[in-house]
């Protein structure tokens, strides 16, 4: 080999000898990150003590509509339109209610094109 294959073949080989160990250090780095991250995914610090998280209690709720002392619940408004939905073989991705009790109906849009109404009372 010539003098100058030499120098090209040590410089060659000096590159790849960073390039790996950069990539050592890249990885452990990586692990280091990741380590570091897994008590944070299971919401507590490292070395802290085990507490139980309290949830508030869910709100019950009960929607009416009044009107001309006639009243009906949310719940039976939404059985009606499911019902309007199976008789005309409906399937429902989406939709809106819009009830105005003064023409005694619900209005619904599903999946913004298909338009009905049902009666409230």
């Amino acid at each position: 080999m010539s003098t100058k294959d030499e120098k090209v073949t040590k410089v060659v080989e000096a590159k790849v000898a960073e390039a790996k160990a950069a990539e050592t250090k890249a990885e452990t780095k990586e692990e280091a990150k990741a380590s570091a991250k897994e008590p944070a995914k299971r919401g507590r610090k490292p070395g802290s003590k085990n507490k139980t998280t309290s949830k508030k209690p869910e709100v019950k709720r009960e929607i009416f509509v009044e009107h001309n002392g006639n009243q009906v619940s949310e719940e039976e408004i939404i059985a009606k339109v499911r019902k309007d939905f199976k008789e005309r073989k409906i399937e429902v991705k989406e939709v809106k209610l819009y009830i105005k009790p003064e023409d005694n109906a619900c209005y619904y849009v599903v999946n913004d094109t298909i338009h009905g109404q049902v009666s409230l009372y």
